[in-house]
């Protein structure tokens, strides 16, 4: 009776700061999941395109945002600076797709939204309408992520995507908008 149990581990076998996070364990297979629905998002842009071109742009701005999301949480659980990290990683992604310049970029946006205006799906892979769906993607990604780790959303986490495959896919079906 006047025994004291052992702990079931011994202590500091597993420590845990004041701050600590139960989901922190299990962060990263919710982030691959999410990866793979904003991937699957990505890859609804089929319905628009007239050929595969953008298939390797677009997945990339689908899971990108995932990785930086995870790596920046292990830094800080600023929402400010999660989203200050997904820009620059949106700037540099961009600009690694060869729209470095602003006025570049901004013609780019422009021609991407006449081609979508003027012409029915499917429509050319160009640098505007790829830009455009990479923009979008990101958009989506980087939405879902907050949702389900900072604002503790993971059912409303569905629904950027969600959107995105609705818009696309109609848009792809209806051969205009």
């Amino acid at each position: 009776r006047g025994r004291r149990r052992q702990p079931a581990l011994p202590a500091g076998l597993e420590p845990r700061l004041a701050d600590w996070n139960p989901m922190a364990s299990r962060e990263l297979p919710v982030s691959i999941a999410l990866a793979a629905l904003s991937a699957a998002a990505a890859l609804s842009f089929g319905a628009v395109f007239a050929s595969d071109a953008y298939v390797g742009a677009v997945l990339g701005a689908a899971l990108l945002p995932h990785a930086l999301g995870w790596v920046t949480r292990r830094w800080t659980p600023s929402a400010i600076w999660g989203a200050a990290v997904s820009l620059a990683g949106l700037v540099l992604y961009v600009g690694a797709l060869g729209q470095a310049s602003p006025s570049r970029l901004v013609n780019q946006v422009e021609s991407g939204w006449r081609a979508l205006n003027n012409q029915g799906a499917p429509v050319r892979v160009t640098e505007g309408t790829l830009l455009l769906a990479v923009l979008a993607v990101w958009a989506v990604a980087s939405v879902a992520d907050e949702l389900t780790f900072r604002w503790d959303a993971s059912i409303g986490a569905l629904f950027p995507a969600l959107v995105a495959v609705m818009l696309v896919r109609a848009w792809g079906l209806s051969r205009a908008w």
